[in-house]
């Protein structure tokens, strides 16, 4: 068994997926987010507000980052959940199937990829840091800092492992199901993945133009190297590294994540970002796939499949 055929375990009707999705944002935008909401209601009751230029700043209400980043996260927590409830109880299959099409979860693929994708966030911002000192402003609040390392390593890569397996592993695998091949479900979650981040006020900051391509630009990447290295093992450890880092080094105005990170930017060029993460983006395709032998390509990305 593969990825791809692990798609056809279990019980696979439009109508379970239809419901099972449902399920899983009900949980995760509803239940999950019911103490932000009831922080909220509290807060401006006394007379606060929330900034609408950028909704996920929740200081305008008195709140600490840490806490606000706390709040927001946990909605990811109880989503994942009803993803595992979802997989297993409505689709009579386990995570592991949804996940990879290996016997157990590659920790080495997962650990390799964060590993070679921090490398890569090194070098661009150092480059960054080396060309517009001037645009870095020194950040760090000792407490308040060490607090986010917590909240960093144990609840955002929950956070991002919920966007990985809900995208690229029980979307991917159902759009296959239902389609037949590879290609579509590739795109159609690289659409979905980037249009789920529409609202983000780093798009409403920087435009459509220039905000939403660096979400294609990484859910095709991310997809490319489920598809290709038969599991989410790869695709789970660079965007789990990807926001742990960014949310612990770095922080701005419009930024979704306010954190106290160590470094706050002054002012932020989104064509020279999308240019930089689509040389980081071609370099890690080219990285993992000499380290992990890719083949077929064509193959892997466009076949047709058929229920085994």
């Amino acid at each position: 068994m593969n990825f791809v055929s692990n798609a056809f375990l279990g019980r696979n009707s439009f109508i379970r997926y239809f419901i099972g999705f449902l399920i899983i944002i009900f949980a995760s935008q509803i239940v999950g987010a019911i103490p932000l909401l009831i922080v909220i209601l509290t807060r401006s009751a006394g007379g606060a507000g929330l900034n609408p230029d950028n909704l996920s700043d929740l200081s305008v209400l008195g709140l600490s980052q840490n806490v606000s980043l706390f709040l927001m996260l946990l909605p990811f927590i109880v989503g994942l959940a009803a993803i595992w409830l979802v997989i297993r109880y409505i689709h009579d299959k386990t995570l592991l199937q949804t996940i990879t099409g290996r016997k157990k979860f590659s920790w080495i693929r997962f650990l390799q990829a964060a590993g070679f994708w921090l490398f890569l966030m090194v070098i661009i911002q150092t480059a960054q840091y080396l060309i517009a000192p001037e645009n870095f402003e020194w950040n760090f609040q000792p407490g308040k800092f060490y607090v986010l390392i917590l909240i960093s390593l144990f609840l955002i890569p929950l956070q991002t492992s919920f966007e990985e397996i809900l995208f690229r592993g029980y979307l991917m695998q159902g759009l296959i199901t239902g389609t037949g091949n590879r290609w579509m479900p590739l795109l159609l979650t690289t659409l979905l993945f980037g249009g789920l981040h529409i609202f983000n006020p780093e798009v409403k900051e920087f435009g459509i133009a220039l905000a939403l391509p660096q979400y294609f630009t990484l859910g095709l990447v991310l997809g490319v190297s489920v598809l290709m290295d038969d599991g989410l093992e790869l695709a789970l450890g660079v965007h789990a590294v990807n926001n742990v880092f960014l949310a612990m080094f770095f922080t701005f105005d419009a930024s979704a994540l306010q954190t106290p990170a160590l470094f706050k930017i002054r002012n932020i060029d989104p064509l020279a970002d999308l240019i930089t993460l689509v040389i980081a983006s071609i370099l890690f395709i080219l990285w993992a796939a000499k380290k992990y032998k890719w083949k077929n390509w064509k193959y892997n990305l466009s076949a047709e499949v058929t229920k085994v």
